[in-house]
């Protein structure tokens, strides 16, 4: 008797765990979901819920499959299903949080691209010779007729031999056209190129002081220990793609500032904006030097991947994506268009209380670089909303503590 009652508290002790258990990955599941959904959560109907609980737990058991497996490769069933529940994440977005606002829609976000990738194109067949300018514009049609970039790399080519092209920059500039109005190659001083193919509407000449002026103050505020690594400067204006490294045969190419024309500078010289601007583009410096990041074509499970750029596992872009991305990936990474596409903005829409700024919703690399100006130029905050943990982050790290450091008495003098 006693031994049938001891088995009998055995098995309902077997029952309780094993409830607890799916208790505890059923919570796992909806604190995920609901990281997904972020303030949408508050607004749709409990249908609309039950619909998108649906879907994302047969794309969380694909996903659970695909990693038990060690495959870090994202098979076209999985994509598709993303691409479905991001889809359904926007209609709600748009139903219940965009109001009155207009978005560019990406009809005329394509037109305008392509109306870039001529004048670029145009520019470069311009400054080549003649015997090149027949092949290049051959590879020209058949890159803008089949949008491979084979055909890019194919012009790349054709102009790798001439020295005052930089052809890194080209191939960028076709992959993401934006309005570049000026480059600046940096050597023993600051050099003015004029006739670079990938400016799509040059400087008037009258300027160039300002920019020797903005070369000077980077220097006289960024340590030279992170100056030293930039090969040169790119004014834009308007918007701007996605911030990434050139990647060629699994190395980086040169490393270039991306400064708007528009926030840097006032009728009375630079703006408030140009610093935070600057330390943007000096965060992309530092997750992509020597030691933070390697350069090949597979991605990894747990290891942050970007076109070609292989994040660490012990960088400090990796623990950060660890840290604050992981969970948003299913939402974040289908709609990935140019600054003002609207799943960019939509996917903003339900996570903004996460970030710092519209910009830093645009990827992982965009959110660390938004987040480590804030970080330098403001006060360390003591909130528990995410976008200030994401602040404090930085705080962890000598490195950036005294980079920190070093820049605010910079600005000071």
């Amino acid at each position: 008797m006693k031994r049938l009652k001891f088995i009998t508290l055995i098995l309902v002790l077997i029952i309780l765990i094993q409830g607890l258990w799916r208790n505890t990955m059923n919570l796992e599941y909806i604190y995920s979901m609901e990281k997904n959904i972020g303030i949408l959560d508050s607004h749709i109907k409990p249908y609309e819920r039950d619909i998108l609980h649906l879907v994302y737990l047969r794309l969380k058991n694909m996903e659970d499959n695909r990693i038990s497996r060690e495959d870090p490769v994202i098979k076209t069933d999985e994509q598709n299903l993303r691409i479905h529940f991001n889809s359904q994440l926007n209609q709600l977005t748009n139903k219940y949080l965009l109001g009155d606002e207009i978005i560019l829609d990406e009809g005329t976000e394509e037109l305008l691209q392509d109306d870039l990738r001529m004048r670029i194109i145009s520019n470069a067949i311009e400054v080549v010779n003649e015997s090149d300018k027949e092949e290049l514009q051959r590879a020209a049609d058949l890159y803008m007729e089949s949008r491979r970039t084979f055909y890019i790399e194919a012009m790349a080519e054709i102009l790798r031999p001439y020295e005052n092209i930089d052809t890194n920059l080209f191939i960028r500039q076709l992959q993401d056209p934006i309005d570049i109005q000026g480059f600046f190659y940096i050597g023993e001083q600051l050099q003015y190129r004029d006739r670079e193919p990938s400016v799509t509407t040059f400087l008037n000449t009258e300027e160039l002081p300002l920019y020797e002026e903005l070369w000077s103050e980077i220097n006289r505020i960024i340590p030279s220990s992170l100056t030293d690594s930039i090969d040169g400067i790119v004014i834009y204006s308007g918007m701007k793609g996605r911030n990434q490294p050139y990647i060629r045969q699994g190395e980086m190419g040169d490393f270039n500032l991306y400064l708007n024309k528009d926030k840097i500078f006032t009728s009375e010289g630079l703006a408030p904006d140009f610093y935070k601007e600057v330390l943007t583009e000096i965060a992309f410096l530092i997750t992509t030097r020597e030691g933070q990041a390697e350069y090949r074509e597979r991605p990894s499970i747990t290891r942050f991947f970007q076109n070609g750029m292989l994040a660490n596992l012990d960088s400090y872009l990796n623990q950060f994506y660890i840290r604050h991305w992981q969970d948003l990936q299913k939402d974040a990474s289908i709609s990935r268009g140019l600054r003002f596409s609207e799943g960019t903005y939509l996917f903003y829409l339900r996570h903004e209380n996460k970030f710092v700024s519209y910009d830093a919703a645009y990827g992982p690399m965009e959110d660390f670089a938004e987040s480590f100006s804030t970080f330098v130029l403001q006060e360390k905050p003591s909130g528990n909303e995410i976008w200030e943990q994401k602040i404090r982050f930085f705080y962890e790290f000598s490195e950036f503590s005294t980079i920190r450091n070093n820049i605010r008495r910079n600005l000071e003098n």
